[in-house]
């Protein structure tokens, strides 16, 4: 293969992104990325209380369930939730065969939205571990230089449920821009904020359209408590 191909197989594969991001708006079946699945299964076993004594950081390494679940009961749930990333798990699938794993044990089922907590703060963050790779690829870097945030409420609030998250919709700095170090999503619990990929040639495009807000001073807003960072750069601690 020759440097063209394998260039253009780089940026096909950082594209599958957004595939994953639609995967986590629907009852598509997920894609494997293989990105993603490492970096969840590199996550610890934790109890609760270890993981509410991490720091914001080292809890992006971490894994766990509350209301009194085991060691093997947290472990059954996680390979579930790799299940769901590996093989395609909807939502509903996932709700029907948690709640099965905790009758088992003798505990108390989980609420729907409990479980869609779980599912999205667990895959849609290792999909934006996976993500973060894939952009720091040179070939890929070179060819979109920057990044775009990007703010998805799905429930039309006005004003938005996180106004916070809603001033940075439209941001674009450098792939290395220290913004990305606080604010890489996600973001918060029930966060479903992304990136996109910016080229040069995209900047020139839509330099005329006030959605694309290239290089903005500063604010002091912040993510939500305990989510601040950037979780593609777990790896790191």
């Amino acid at each position: 293969m020759d440097f063209s191909e394998t260039k253009n197989s780089k940026l096909k594969t950082q594209n599958s992104a957004g595939l994953a991001a639609i995967v986590l708006e629907t009852d598509f079946e997920p894609l494997p990325f293989k990105e993603a699945i490492d970096f969840f299964r590199s996550k610890t076993n934790l109890t609760p209380g270890q993981f509410e004594r991490l720091s914001a950081a080292a809890r992006q390494k971490a894994f766990t369930i509350s209301g009194g679940a085991t060691r093997q009961v947290r472990q059954s749930v996680k390979d579930l939730l790799d299940k769901s990333m590996e093989d395609g798990l909807t939502l509903r699938e996932l709700q029907a065969q948690a709640n099965d794993i905790l009758d088992r044990a003798g505990l108390s089922a989980r609420t729907p939205w409990y479980w869609e907590t779980v599912y999205r703060a667990n895959l849609g963050g290792s999909y934006e571990v996976g993500r973060w790779k894939q952009i720091q690829d040179p070939d890929v870097k070179d060819a979109f230089p920057y990044l775009r945030y990007v703010h998805i409420d799905p429930t039309g609030a006005s004003p938005p449920n996180r106004a916070s998250h809603q001033a940075q919709h439209g941001k674009i700095y450098p792939v290395d821009d220290p913004y990305w170090d606080i604010w890489a999503p996600k973001n918060g619990f029930g966060c479903r904020c992304t990136t996109m990929s910016v080229s040069e040639r995209d900047l020139e495009r839509n330099k005329n359209n006030p959605t694309y807000k290239f290089r903005p001073p500063p604010t002091r807003l912040r993510p939500d408590p305990g989510w601040e960072g950037n979780p593609g750069k777990a790896e790191e601690i």
